[in-house]
């Protein structure tokens, strides 16, 4: 049985649940390693939720991390308690960010806490699965349930002998070959992506009508535009570019030969995921070529003569660690993350270049700016202008969410309460773009009333 950790909330050291245990495990629907990291993930946001959020200890490692990454921040926006636990979260991280932008040396900005439990939990299923499965009751087991994910067979195939190995990569082979929308075997499960798709959905249209008008102006028109709009221009252009190209795959439009190469059918699991939400999409025909290769591949594991002893010690062992390679590579393959990477760094040239008009430079001051991930990480000219907009806001912030916090007090009920009680919903967007999916705060409290 798995417990929570009274004080930090993360899993705590699971017993060796046996054979037994491994092969009932396996017997369900789905991939084991990912139920099992979904779960790790909801047990530590419920603890942290209703009573850990308060825990020294917790916060200043959460604080260290500047907050969760975005699908964990997502998750706890749209909490129903978020307007009383998300002001005090982020008063610690917004102290922790201003002495960071004020530092000559920014710091590494650490991981997730959530996602290091989840993924912690997902490693320890896959190793358990590795031991057991050379036990004949476990491997018939896994091969009627039908395995794991391809992202974990291919963690299971990195650390099982040749026999084993070949069982993992023939029952993932044998799925992707008999399964029409082969989303969980491809991709597996993604518990963030219908939050990611409503505030898609959310400004889809607008989004797209204000760029193509400002686009029709001049150049710099979308960026002032994207300024203006109360979010980071550079998360703003990587988000439209995400949401541009799902939708040109989801029409499949091949008109006048502008239809998508095989490249760029490639998508990792996040976008696959994206994709699988979007109206029109033929999830199928996106997924065919990369079916067609990674099986190929997986066949190649199948047919490889193995010899006996375990794979690191073997000539067959070496072999298949070769044929890995490409497969892992396959399967990290994204066309969009490429795209949208690159959609940032143009963005980012351009503001780099349109500050050095006065003018801009001056419109750029009076607007949101960029989020604290890109300033801290931007390495072009002007970052004194950056920093010092971007400090002018979370210092402005940091009231605001004390504000929050003694008006909800008791202590305080006879005073008003204004738009500083909606300020950590303003802090998302300046911590980082990517929470809010590249939209305003207006955008998430229309989604809390409509959940």
């Amino acid at each position: 049985m798995k417990l929570i950790n009274q004080r930090d909330g993360a899993s705590a050291t699971h017993r060796d649940p046996g054979l037994e245990d491994t092969a009932r495990a396996l017997a369900a629907h789905g991939c084991l390693a990912c139920r099992r990291r979904e779960d790790s993930e909801r047990q530590w946001l419920s603890a942290f939720i209703h009573e850990n959020h308060t825990d020294p200890r917790i916060l200043s490692r959460v604080h260290a991390s500047l907050g969760f990454c975005p699908g964990h921040m997502r998750r706890l926006v749209a909490a129903p308690s978020a307007p009383w636990i998300l002001p005090g979260l982020y008063s610690g991280v917004v102290f922790e960010a201003r002495k960071r932008l004020t530092s000559v040396i920014k710091g590494r900005v650490g991981p997730c806490r959530v996602c290091e439990v989840g993924d912690q939990s997902a490693a320890t299923i896959v190793d358990q699965i590795a031991r057991d499965l050379g036990e004949s009751a476990v491997r018939v087991t896994y091969a009627l349930g039908g395995g794991l994910c391809l992202p974990h067979a291919l963690a299971l195939l990195n650390g099982v002998d040749a026999k084993s190995g070949r069982l993992v990569a023939k029952i993932a082979c044998k799925r992707l070959r008999q399964t029409a929308e082969p989303l969980d075997v491809l991709a597996g499960s993604d518990a963030d992506a219908s939050y990611r798709a409503g505030y898609r959905q959310a400004v889809d249209a607008e989004v797209f009508t204000v760029e193509e008008r400002a686009l029709s102006e001049s150049t710099c028109q979308l960026l002032r535009e994207d300024i203006a709009s109360g979010v980071c221009p550079l998360c703003r252009a990587r988000m439209r570019m995400e949401w541009r190209y799902l939708r040109w795959l989801a029409e499949g439009t091949r008109a006048n030969g502008n239809g998508p190469a095989q490249h760029e059918l490639d998508l990792c699991a996040c976008h696959l995921h994206d994709l699988s939400l979007m109206d029109k999409a033929d999830l199928g025909r996106v997924v065919s070529p990369a079916k067609i290769v990674v099986s190929g591949l997986l066949q190649r594991l199948v047919t490889q003569q193995g010899s006996r002893g375990n794979w690191g010690l073997s000539p067959t062992r070496r072999q298949m660690a070769a044929m890995l390679v490409p497969l892992n590579r396959a399967v990290a393959a994204c066309g969009l993350c490429e795209a949208a990477r690159a959609a940032e760094r143009r963005a980012a040239w351009l503001l780099e270049e349109a500050l050095a008009d006065g003018a801009f430079a001056r419109l750029y001051a009076g607007s949101h700016g960029l989020c604290l991930r890109h300033v801290l990480a931007w390495t072009g000219a002007h970052s004194d202008i950056l920093a010092a907009v971007l400090n002018a806001h979370l210092g402005v912030l940091a009231f605001e969410l004390s504000e929050a916090q003694w008006k909800a007090s008791w202590a305080a009920r006879y005073e008003p309460r204004g738009a500083d009680m909606q300020a950590w919903l303003a802090a998302a967007p300046l911590l980082d773009g990517r929470i809010y999916c590249g939209t305003s705060p207006a955008v998430a409290a229309s989604l809390r009333g409509s959940s």
